[in-house]
């Protein structure tokens, strides 16, 4: 989890993680699983979304940024992952309730 967090902005191979966690792939799967009832990529996703919705309630960033620095490689994987893990877009987050968006 440690590696997962501090390589947020460059997502790295979860292969990679496990090498450098010292621990077999079905061993994690299985930990994971276990304590935190997800797969390790479904964490790590979570993660990334959970980082990118805080930059986008707490900083100025544009969209883009955000995605680029949550580890997700276009706007638009960004903002299908976030509506699915979040029920709304990145947008609606710096628009202020009732408010129509901008065209």
């Amino acid at each position: 989890v440690s590696l997962m967090q501090a390589s947020i902005a460059e997502p790295m191979p979860l292969a990679l993680i496990y090498r450098k966690a010292h621990v077999e792939a079905s061993t994690a799967r299985r930990m994971f699983h276990r304590v935190l009832r997800q797969s390790p990529a479904q964490y790590y996703r979570s993660l990334r979304l959970q980082y990118a919705r805080d930059m986008l309630q707490n900083s100025s960033l544009l969209v883009g940024e955000v995605a680029e620095a949550s580890g997700f490689t276009s706007v638009s994987a960004f903002s299908r992952a976030f509506r699915q893990a979040f029920g709304s877009t990145p947008g609606s987050l710096r628009r202020p309730p009732g408010s129509a968006p901008v065209p």
